[in-house]
């Protein structure tokens, strides 16, 4: 196991990409002001900050712009105090094994 060294804020979102190309899987982390991403090769991780309002919660990793480079897409600005939350019908039909 290997543990991160970088301070992280809160990590809301943790997953597996190859961002830079090089086809080994990069450690990326999103926290409330950005997300960073460590590569297998190098000591220290890469933070990316700005371009967003705080408290990012996810992420997802795509080429957006069809550059040929990965581009990542933040949640950001959640407050619970904001979220609204449906009961989807076939929510209420599911119900967890008793065991």
């Amino acid at each position: 196991m290997q543990e991160l060294e970088e301070k992280v804020r809160i990590g809301y979102a943790v997953l597996l990409a190859d961002v830079n190309g090089d086809g080994k899987k990069d450690i990326v982390v999103v926290d409330t002001i950005g997300a960073l991403v460590r590569e297998p090769d190098l000591e220290e991780a890469r933070h990316y900050r700005g371009g967003t309002k705080t408290d990012n919660v996810c992420t997802t990793l795509y080429d957006i712009d069809g550059d040929g480079r990965i581009d990542f897409a933040l949640g950001a600005d959640w407050n619970p105090a904001n979220t609204k939350f449906r009961r989807h019908a076939a929510m209420a039909q599911a119900r967890p094994n008793a065991g």
